[in-house]
């Protein structure tokens, strides 16, 4: 399976996040030009808290889990493969998702992370975006409330990153 226009997003810079659909409503981003604490403000915005931290890192924002992926310049998608829910980030044209992903699965993580959903859809927006995605869009999963979940974590061997949210 390639990766077609549908499932793939970018931003211009900063990290992509994975975030439980309800926090959209909060969700701040980089806040108002000038405001974070990132650019000499005194706000410390969504934004900044993502960008603290490393990808494949999750963060609690207002008693909610995110993910925190790789830079939004190299892309990334929220996609089903072989069953996984999957973050796949900075995936050459060239590669098959579902191989790679494949081979990335049947080798030992480099990181285990915990992440609770409790609810029905997550998000995939660019960190620096506000909740709708106003500036570079959004991608949608349908998932089945996941409850606690550890997500498994691949680091850089093909792609940017892999994070395996398991079956939804």
């Amino acid at each position: 399976m390639q990766m077609t226009d549908d499932m793939f997003m970018f931003t211009d810079g900063g990290p992509l996040v994975v975030l439980p659909a309800s926090a959209a409503a909060w969700w701040d981003g980089a806040g108002e030009p000038g405001s974070s604490l990132m650019e000499g403000g005194s706000v410390e915005t969504s934004y900044d808290v993502v960008c603290s931290v490393d990808a494949g890192t999750v963060v609690t924002l207002r008693d909610t889990d995110v993910l925190v992926g790789t830079d939004g310049e190299f892309g990334g998608a929220l996609t089903l493969v072989d069953g996984h829910l999957i973050l796949i980030q900075g995936l050459p044209e060239d590669l098959d998702l579902q191989d790679c992903v494949r081979r990335a699965l049947s080798r030992e993580p480099d990181d285990h992370v915990s992440m609770r959903v409790d609810e029905h859809g997550l998000l995939l927006i660019g960190g620096p975006d506000v909740g709708g995605g106003e500036f570079w869009g959004r991608r949608e999963a349908r998932v089945e409330k996941l409850g606690a979940r550890v997500l498994r974590v691949f680091h850089g061997t093909e792609v940017d990153l892999i994070v395996d949210f398991g079956a939804p």
